[in-house]
């Protein structure tokens, strides 16, 4: 009878483990879409690389992509419009902003996604066309999804767009690698323009990796629990 009752208790701590790593998860993931989707997807760090060449159009990643309505506003100026410190100074043409990240949680583990804000300000004189290729990597350089060629139809003189994109693919990969390259017209007012890629990156949290780790520990701890309880109950009978 002794050890059915050691076992009894053994059954009833690793169902509470159990229990609790379900709750964990229902938390965590009001966690992820609550004050993940408020402090903005994380830490941004933004730096400018020239493209030499875009990245092939098309999207592809765990999901649908889905490109945001653009922003846009116009302000003429009779001055010159310098840029700010965030802004890529493009020719004296079009001055491409930092670019901004937003994590998108998912409880499916395979999905979640990231969605990206590129601002560009046209300087010139000029209304033209351009085109964003957003994409989102791993830690390790492997591609998780990407939005090709999405349009900026006239952009006016004076007039800054933000262009959005939500790119999905983010898995449980924890640190993503988040670009986009916005690819002008060759040439503008006889200024020759090349392609130009923002970077930057946002900690997707892994929340069903945590709480399956969390769930592991506790039920490792609650065998060890249970066999010290055996081990205890037999040495006291034995005396």
């Amino acid at each position: 009878m002794a050890p059915a009752r050691v076992h009894g208790r053994l059954a009833r701590i690793v169902g509470v483990v159990v229990i609790g790593g379900a709750m964990l998860v229902g938390i965590a993931s009001g966690a992820a879409s609550g004050a993940v989707a408020d402090d903005g997807g994380g830490i941004d760090l933004s730096f400018t690389v020239p493209a030499a060449s875009g990245v092939p159009g098309g999207s592809f990643g765990n999901g649908p992509a889905v490109i945001r309505p653009a922003t846009a506003a116009v302000t003429p100026s009779a001055q010159p419009v310098k840029p700010t410190a965030e802004e890529f100074d493009l020719g004296g043409i079009v001055y491409v902003g930092g670019l901004t990240t937003n994590y998108v949680p998912s409880l499916n583990p395979t999905a979640g996604a990231v969605e990206l804000s590129l601002p560009v300000r046209n300087v010139s004189e000029t209304t033209f066309d351009s085109t964003a290729t957003f994409w989102i990597e791993g830690p390790f350089g492997n591609r998780l999804g990407s939005i090709g060629a999405v349009e900026i139809a006239d952009l006016k003189p004076g007039e800054l767009r933000v262009i959005s994109a939500e790119v999905p693919g983010t898995g449980q990969w924890a640190l993503v690698n988040t670009h986009v390259t916005f690819t002008p017209p060759k040439s503008v007012e006889d200024t020759a323009l090349t392609p130009v890629t923002r970077d930057s990156f946002v900690f997707a949290t892994p929340w069903h990796v945590l709480v399956g780790l969390l769930v592991g520990i506790g039920a490792v701890f609650a065998v060890r629990a249970g066999r010290s309880l055996l081990s205890a109950r037999l040495v006291g009978e034995a005396a």
